[in-house]
C-alpha cells in the first residue's frame, strides 16, 4: 500500500518484511535410466516417466529379460565346470540394484522393448534429426533429473557407444545440473560376448575431452545372481559337452529356472513330456530302479491332473508313451488333447513330479540344477552406483564422495586388480580420465574405491562429490534467484539477494559441505555498483553476484608418519 494513496481518514495496516527470501535445496539424486523394456506404457515411448519403486516400474514397463543360457560343460563326474550363460538387457537389474542400494524416486526412458528390430542400435540412444520424438532430447527438458545412465548401452558397438558418452557428458555440461555415470567399454570374446573385462584404452579414447568433470566411470562389471522370484527361460539350441551330456542334452534345453531350481517348460510343447520320458526309458533298460523312478513321476503327473495314457498289449512304459505321442501328434481327438492341455496348464504351471523324478534318477541333473540356482551373471555398475550416490546423499550430504562404500545385492565383481593396476586407473598421467575400481576386499565386502570424475587431472574439480556440490549450490540458488527477475536493481535488492545466498551458504557450511573454522573462511557473497557492476551494468539491467565457497573435499590418500622417539 503506498501512501500517497490514502485518501480515507482512518487506520491502516503496513506488513513490513525483514527476512530475506529462503533458498530451497534442490533433490541431487533422481537418475534418469535409458534402456530397454519389457514392454512401454502406451504414449510414453521416447518420454522419461517417473518412477517411485520397482513395483511401480514393473506394473509399467514389465518384468526382467530372459537370462540366455546357452552351454554348459560336464566333467567327467557328471558335474558342471563350465557355463555359457548372460543378460540380453541390463535396465531391469540395473534398477533392482539402484534401489537395493538406497535409490528411490528416478526416471525411465524405454528406447525400444525386448523384441525390438532396433536392439542395440545406437539410434535408439542418440537424439537424430527430424522431428521424431527422442529419449535424450526428452531428458534434457526434465529439471528434476540430475544423474543420466544408459547401462544397456555397453553393449552397443564401440563407435555407438563412444558417441553415446560424449552425448551424456554433453547434456551434463550444457545444462550444469546433472551428472553422468558411465560403464566403461568391455573386452569381448571370440562370439562378440562381453567377457567382463574392461577396455580402458578404447574407453579413454572414446569419450573425448569436453565436459570431463560433469561424469564418472566406474569398473569392473558386477556378478549378480538373479532373485528366484522371477523365471527364466533357457535359450536357444542348448550345447551340453563333457561327461553326462549324452544323457542331458534331450532334456535340459526345455527347462525353466525359478526358485525352485530346474522345472520342465510347459510351455514348450505338449509332446514334450511324453517325448522325454520316451527317451529316457528307451536309453536306462539296464537300470529298472531308474527306469521305474522315471515312469512313477510319470504316473503321478498323470494322476494328479487327470491324464488317461493309452495302453499297449506289451505293457512296455516306452510303447504306451510312443502311443500316446502319436495321438497327441494326429488329428484325431486334437480338440480334446488342447483342451486338456490348457487346463494343465492353467492348474500346473510347473510339472514338479517330473521335475523330482529327474533329480533322483540323473545325479548329473541334480547337479546342473544345484549351479543354476545360485549363477550369477555380468552387469554393469551404473544402476547400482546411482543408488550409492542417492544413499550417501541422504545419509551425509552430496558432499560426501560416494566411496569407500559397499554395494549391496552382488556377489562379487568380474575382474580384479592389481595394484599397478589400480594405480593406472585412478591416477592416468597422460589423459587424465580417471576410473573408479569396484573392489572386493577381505573382511569388509564390495566397495566402490575410487571418487575422481573424468577430468582426474583438474585441481578443482577432480571429486565426483566437488563437482555434484558446485552443480547442487548453483542449481539451488539459480531457481531461488528467480524470484528477483524485474525487480529494482538497487542497493535494497542487492541486500535482501545476498542475505538469502549467504544464509543458505552457511546452512550448508554447518551441515559440513563447505571448509574453514569460520564463515568468512567458507563462503564469500559479493554485489553491488563498483562491487561487482559497473553503471553500465545496472543501466542494461545487469545485476552480478559474485559467490565464492571452499568446498570440502575427501581424504583420498593418508599418510601415516610413525617417527621413533629418542628419550634424552
Amino acid at each position: 500500500m503506498m501512501l500517497s494513496s490514502l485518501k480515507v481518514p482512518g487506520v491502516y495496516v503496513q506488513e513490513v518484511s525483514l527476512l530475506p527470501p529462503s533458498v530451497a535445496a534442490v533433490a541431487t539424486s533422481v537418475p534418469a535410466f535409458l534402456g530397454y523394456t519389457e514392454r512401454q506404457p502406451e504414449g510414453t515411448a521416447g518420454f522419461p516417466v517417473r518412477v517411485e519403486s520397482m513395483l511401480e516400474f514393473t506394473s509399467l514397463f514389465g518384468g526382467p529379460p530372459t537370462i540366455q543360457f546357452d552351454g554348459v560343460t560336464l566333467n567327467a563326474r557328471g558335474e558342471v565346470s563350465t557355463t555359457v550363460a548372460s543378460l540380453p538387457y541390463y535396465l531391469y537389474q540395473s534398477l533392482r540394484l539402484f534401489y537395493a542400494n538406497g535409490g528411490g524416486r528416478c526416471y525411465v526412458s524405454s528406447v525400444g522393448t525386448y523384441t525390438d528390430d532396433n536392439e542395440l542400435a545406437g539410434v535408439a540412444f542418440l537424439p537424430t534429426d527430424g522431428n521424431a520424438i527422442h529419449p535424450l532430447d526428452e531428458i534434457g527438458k526434465v529439471d528434476e533429473i540430475t544423474l543420466l545412465l544408459a547401462p544397456d548401452a555397453v553393449r552397443l558397438p564401440t563407435a555407438d557407444l563412444q558417441n553415446l558418452h560424449q552425448t551424456l557428458l554433453t547434456q551434463c555440461g550444457t545444462l550444469m545440473d546433472r551428472f553422468a555415470i558411465l560403464d566403461v567399454n568391455q573386452n569381448r570374446d571370440g562370439n562378440d560376448n562381453l567377457n567382463g573385462k574392461v577396455d580402458l584404452t578404447t574407453f579413454r579414447t572414446g569419450v573425448g575431452q569436453q565436459y570431463l568433470s560433469y561424469g564418472a566411470a566406474y569398473a569392473p562389471m558386477l556378478r549378480v545372481v538373479p532373485p528366484g522370484t522371477v523365471n527364466y527361460l533357457s535359450h536357444g539350441a542348448l550345447k551340453i559337452t563333457g561327461g553326462g551330456g549324452a544323457s542331458l542334452r534331450a532334456h535340459v534345453n526345455q527347462l525353466i529356472i525359478d526358485g525352485n531350481g530346474l522345472v520342465v517348460n510347459p510351455y514348450a510343447g505338449w509332446n514334450l513330456l511324453t517325448d522325454a520320458h520316451e527317451a529316457y526309458v528307451s536309453d536306462m533298460t539296464d537300470d529298472p530302479d531308474i527306469k521305474q523312478a522315471l515312469v512313477d513321476s510319470l504316473t503321478a503327473f498323470t494322476a494328479a491332473n487327470g491324464i488317461t495314457l493309452p495302453t499297449t498289449d506289451d505293457g512296455s512304459p516306452a510303447a504306451s508313451l510312443k502311443v500316446y505321442s502319436d495321438a497327441i501328434a494326429s488329428d484325431a481327438g486334437l480338440d480334446a488333447l488342447n483342451t486338456a492341455r490348457a487346463d494343465v496348464l492353467t492348474r500346473l504351471p510347473v510339472f514338479a513330479a517330473y521335475e523330482r523324478g529327474l533329480r533322483a534318477a540323473l545325479p548329473a541333473y541334480g547337479a546342473l540344477a544345484a549351479y543354476l540356482e545360485a549363477l550369477a551373471f555380468d552387469l554393469p555398475p551404473s544402476g547400482a552406483v546411482a543408488g550409492v550416490f542417492a544413499r550417501t546423499d541422504a545419509n551425509r550430504g552430496v558432499w560426501k564422495a560416494p566411496a569407500n562404500v559397499s554395494i549391496n545385492g552382488i556377489v562379487g565383481v568380474s575382474e580384479r586388480y592389481t595394484s599397478s593396476a589400480l594405480a593406472g586407473m585412478n591416477v592416468h598421467p597422460g589423459t587424465g580420465k580417471s576410473v573408479n575400481a569396484i573392489r572386493a576386499l577381505t573382511g569388509h565386502g564390495i566397495l566402490i574405491y575410487g571418487a575422481r570424475t573424468l577430468a582426474g587431472n583438474d585441481g578443482e574439480y577432480r571429486y565426483v562429490s566437488v563437482r555434484r556440490l558446485l552443480n547442487f549450490l548453483e542449481e539451488s540458488i539459480k531457481k531461488a534467484s528467480q524470484d528477483f527477475i524485474f525487480e529494482a536493481n538497487d542497493v535494497n535488492t542487492w541486500t535482501r539477494m545476498r542475505g538469502m545466498i549467504e544464509n543458505f551458504l552457511n546452512l550448508q557450511w554447518r551441515a559440513g559441505a563447505l571448509q574453514g573454522a569460520t564463515p568468512a573462511e567458507a563462503y564469500r557473497v559479493r554485489i553491488g555498483l563498483g562491487t561487482t557492476m559497473t553503471a553500465d551494468d545496472v543501466t542494461n539491467g545487469r545485476m552480478i553476484v559474485s559467490i565464492s565457497v571452499a568446498p570440502v573435499r575427501p581424504a583420498e590418500f593418508i599418510v601415516l608418519r610413525f617417527i621413533q622417539h629418542q628419550l634424552k
